[in-house]
């Protein structure tokens, strides 16, 4: 596990209580229950409650927790200071025989550092890949959160970071202080975008294979069981693989995790929820995004027989810099709070630090 896990999350409990069925007696750090479920839809100034869909609910079920207090519980060995720089492919690039790690022991110029290690990579019969903000705010705004729709920075752009300057959001955070904060990266396609799961050398499980539940805001429950499975799956490939006489160069076959994820829960769960994310990312913006979204899931249960396509591919919608005017994020009507100063990033190397001037500047 690395940075991913830099994050608060919400997370179901059924894949835990199957890991670990008596976490509840281990000082689990799952203390704050969800509480309520609220949908609202914002203009300017004025937040308006919509129907919350069944498949989204967390009230009374799920926990807000810190994922990496969660994984540091679970026993998870955490290497944050290094990543997969690319594969080591077999002969014929069928399958995966290793990874090679990036260069984070250079200095700026390429430069081997102090504690610089020259190795050519890990080689591996099975490869499994896998891939917030700390704030101190005032006791009196402790209390449940809402989902939101509504309010973008236009009809096709969401702009996360004007919702902090909502009247609703905004007296969350005023008068809080950012300890430090960070960002990371989801891939949120859902259903129809979950690719084959299984290679010669390793699987993909959890965010990498996109087991996201995007509407819930949940992930980790998927996350955990399509680990445990592809963990079972190995093992019995690298069982039967030991048997063989000579089974230097072999690649595991994974064909098995397949099968068990398709008759999982897992999998089951974000097919209910197949139509939502394609309509989120919808040429039409923000109203395909309400009123054919809630039919789907308030009517119908997402029981539809038909599945709606994404209209592009990820990389179709990006654009070169010169393409795009700045936008405003913070409005003046509703002042400023909710943006954050570079220097609370902790954005440094070992020998470099950012210029305090830099920090003057709000992201």
């Amino acid at each position: 596990m690395g940075y991913h896990i830099l994050s608060g999350a919400m997370i179901e409990t059924r894949a835990l209580y199957k890991l670990l069925p008596d976490w509840n007696d281990w000082e689990a750090p799952l203390k704050q229950i969800a509480t309520l479920n609220s949908l609202k839809f914002l203009t300017s100034n004025l937040a308006y409650p919509l129907s919350h869909p069944p498949q989204t609910k967390n009230a009374g079920k799920n926990y807000l927790i810190s994922l990496s207090k969660f994984m540091r519980w679970l026993g998870v060995e955490i290497y944050p200071d290094f990543s997969g720089l690319k594969m080591i492919y077999n002969q014929d690039r069928t399958g995966i025989n290793g990874v090679i790690k990036n260069n984070s022991d250079v200095d700026q110029r390429g430069k081997p550092k102090d504690n610089f290690e020259d190795w050519d990579g890990v080689w591996i019969k099975g490869l499994t890949p896998c891939q917030g903000l700390s704030w101190i705010s005032d006791q009196e705004y402790h209390q449940p959160f809402c989902s939101q729709e509504g309010w973008r920075l236009s009809d096709l752009q969401l702009g996360s970071q004007r919702m902090k300057h909502h009247p609703i959001f905004k007296k969350v955070l005023e008068g809080g202080e950012c300890i430090a904060y960070g960002t990371r990266l989801l891939n949120k396609g859902g259903y129809k975008l979950i690719p084959k799961l299984f290679y010669a050398g390793g699987t993909l499980v959890g965010c990498t294979a996109g087991f996201l539940n995007m509407p819930k805001i949940n992930g980790t429950h998927t996350a955990m069981k399509s680990g445990m499975l592809a963990a079972k799956s190995t093992f019995e490939a690298l069982r039967s693989s030991a048997r063989e006489e000579d089974s230097k160069g072999h690649l595991i076959e994974l064909e098995d995790y397949q099968k068990r994820l398709d008759n999982s829960w897992a999998i089951q769960e974000l097919k209910l929820i197949k139509n939502l994310i394609p309509l989120f990312n919808s040429r039409f913006g923000l109203y395909s995004e309400i009123l054919y979204p809630g039919h789907d899931s308030l009517t119908l249960r997402g029981r539809l027989p038909w599945t709606f396509k994404h209209y592009k591919q990820d990389f179709e919608a990006a654009k070169s810099v010169k393409d795009y005017k700045p936008l405003l994020i913070a409005s003046q009507k509703n002042g400023g709070g909710g943006n954050y100063e570079v220097t609370k990033a902790n954005i440094c190397n070992m020998k470099q630090k950012v210029k305090a001037a830099v920090g003057s500047r709000a992201l």
